[in-house]
């Protein structure tokens, strides 16, 4: 039996009524609603009563396995397992974790048997209830109202080619400071945003206001990609001066999918409501004829959502651009500064594995605050300094006992140690606790966190920063605290390149220099171009692919290749590391399958017969950047690489 995670969102209506606002898998949840609200009760009464069939009781569930997310799924995991543990003694006899990488959104698919429940928590772009529901909201409010049920859903407009006029609109207006309407938009990588009617005229009524903004959302070119909410009050959904909603979290199972309720939490916004001045200082007046909503600044989306932004975040896991590194020679670096090929001081840590997967090494832990026995301050060649811009107008500050304030994106893991556990382990920066993890620097002293806040700018405003670095994969920063970094995508030794005056040569033995034949994605054809620079780092995340032709090709986790088929563009076997590495290509990857056809050196089609997973020792890869294309042909198949800076 297969059973997902879900949330949903509610928010009371002005007649206090409870409205659905959207579904999410991935979900997360606070440490204190695993602690002291998360209920397994339904789930394990269905457990212990095992499998009905024919009005009797066939078989019991002797096996559980879980497909989660380490940063944000662990608190879950650890709680079932606890609970089964106590409330099932002796029942569950295996007991089966499948972490993913966060970036994953093709996680992991565990074997079904009449014996084994399979909870699944990360998302998955497979199944219709994520990739459609989930992902797209606009998608279950239509439901509602197609169902003959929309007072139960949040009062929403949308129109599109496909799905026709869904209106459920209460034209109605809200005082200052809340706004009238909300806009989301069907893609997931957009936000929403909040705004009040156009004014179009002083004798325009309510009505009037409203229909002209459905207008301009008919007439825009993205009408088919967004739509528009009623933002509903209630004093219910006030506490304290501050925003609220209602999440519920369910296991949903079965074909006519049924529910074990897990429990209900009130989520609070960021930051309070601000004042009427405020926000109608930030819009300004109205001329006389204004036809053109108004729109919030992005930054007061924390003081009236109590969700999570919902832009690309992959990419959020860096130190901000200010941030400074310390080099071999033991200065204090800027990101901007540091050319491939330098040294940068980094840390081995004894025992830590080889990866930069963070379910992998998010696992890792160690008792105590000392670094293990053989670990030692060491130096790394930079690989490739990449900056990735702002999605969203949020950082966290890491304020610490010597006066020192560090900046980071919402998901960079930094080693801290954990004074209740009494165990140093990687830990996401948004889940620091200033009263109970500690830094560790350089010279193994604990470093006291006296506040972790998030901050908010008025816009997104610079970039986060993320640096390649071999051998060693754990950065030291200024002040000697320690960040994870991640690797280049590359091929084995023996790899064979093709080059444009018709010979060949091993990868290993290409050199900056060389003419390779590549791609040019504008024109279709192959051509001549440049090899920039070599790279030389060791991996052991590796996959083997096996094509139709007889050829052979084993590579990185995340190497893109080119598919020849129009629904796909660029494919991997880690679609989601991918699109968070290669910022020239982000969402244009996805998974690569058996029967997937490639493009040779002819640009025909060659498929794949099979995939498999080579994970295993460390060893030496070799990648290079190409001039303009950004692709090369290895081993007679055409595959992207990435650019170094």
């Amino acid at each position: 039996m297969r059973a997902t995670l879900i949330s949903v969102d509610f928010v009371k209506d002005s007649d206090g009524n409870y409205r659905f606002i959207e579904m999410n898998t991935d979900t997360s949840a606070t440490d204190n609603f695993i602690n002291n609200k998360l209920d397994w009760s339904e789930l394990i009464t269905f457990i212990k009563k095992g499998v009905w069939a024919n009005d009797t009781i066939e078989n019991h569930i002797d096996t559980v396995a879980v497909i989660f997310k380490e940063e944000i799924h662990r608190g879950f995991v650890n709680s079932l397992s606890q609970s089964l543990y106590v409330d099932t003694p002796g029942q569950i006899t295996t007991w089966i974790e499948e972490s993913e990488d966060i970036e994953t959104i093709y996680p992991t698919t565990v074997p079904d048997s009449f014996n084994k429940l399979i909870i699944r928590m990360a998302y998955d772009e497979n199944a219709i209830l994520d990739s459609s529901y989930a992902k797209n909201s606009s998608n279950a409010l239509e439901l509602f109202v197609d169902n003959d049920d929309s007072d139960s859903c949040i009062n929403f407009y949308y129109s599109s080619s496909e799905d026709g006029v869904y209106d459920t609109i209460n034209k109605s207006t809200n005082p200052s400071p809340f706004p009238d309407f909300v806009g989301k938009y069907t893609n997931p990588g957009q936000s929403v945003f909040f705004g009040n009617l156009p004014h179009v005229s002083d004798s325009a009524t309510t009505e009037d206001r409203w229909n002209m903004l459905i207008e301009q959302n008919n007439n825009s070119s993205s009408n088919d990609e967004s739509y528009i909410q009623n933002f509903h009050i209630n004093s219910d959904n006030i506490a304290d001066g501050v925003s609220q909603s209602l999440r519920q979290y369910y296991l949903v199972y079965g074909d006519h999918l049924h529910l074990f309720n897990l429990g209900s939490v009130v989520l609070n916004a960021s930051f309070g409501i601000p004042s009427a001045s405020v926000i109608d200082g930030d819009l300004g007046e109205y001329s006389v004829e204004d036809e053109a909503p108004k729109i919030y600044p992005s930054k007061h989306y924390y003081e009236f959502s109590t969700s999570v932004p919902k832009e690309n975040r992959i990419n959020m896991d860096g130190v901000y651009e200010t941030e400074k590194f310390i080099s071999a020679s033991g200065d204090d670096v800027a990101a901007v500064n540091i050319p491939t090929g330098s040294l940068l001081k980094t840390v081995h840590i004894a025992g830590m594995p080889d990866t930069d997967i963070s379910s992998e090494y998010l696992q890792f832990s160690f008792e105590g605050s000392e670094l293990p026995n053989g670990s030692s301050i060491t130096e790394s060649v930079v690989t490739s300094v990449n900056f990735q811009a702002m999605a969203t107008n949020t950082l966290f500050e890491v304020s610490l006992e010597d006066g020192d304030k560090k900046y980071f994106g919402e998901g960079a893991a930094v080693l801290s140690y954990n004074s209740s556990s009494n165990e140093t382990k990687f830990t996401v920066v948004n889940s620091l606790d200033a009263g109970d993890n500690y830094f560790i620097n350089a010279s193994g002293s604990l470093i006291d966190i006296t506040s972790v806040k998030q901050l908010i700018l008025h816009e997104p405003t610079g970039s986060y920063v993320k640096i390649d670095v071999e051998s060693t994969d754990t950065l030291l920063t200024d002040g000697g605290y320690f960040s994870v970094v991640v690797h280049n995508a590359c091929f084995v030794e023996d790899t064979v390149i093709s080059l444009s005056n018709g010979d060949s040569k091993n990868i290993e033995n290409i050199i900056e220099g060389d003419e390779v034949l590549s791609y040019n994605e504008e024109t279709k054809e192959i051509e001549s171009n440049l090899v920039l620079s070599t790279q030389q780092p060791f991996h052991s995340n590796l996959v083997k692919y096996k094509l139709s032709d007889g050829t052979e090709l084993i590579c990185t986790h995340d190497h893109p290749f080119y598919i020849h088929c129009d629904s796909k563009d660029l494919a991997s076997f880690k679609p989601g590391k991918t699109n968070s590495r290669y910022n020239s290509i982000t969402d244009r990857v996805s998974l690569i399958e058996v029967g997937d056809n490639l493009y040779n050196s002819n640009l025909d089609p060659v498929s794949i017969e099979s995939i498999e997973d080579m994970s295993g020792d460390r060893i030496k890869t070799y990648i290079f950047e190409v001039n303009n294309n950004n692709n090369f042909f290895a081993n007679n198949i055409l595959v992207h690489n990435k650019n170094f800076q």
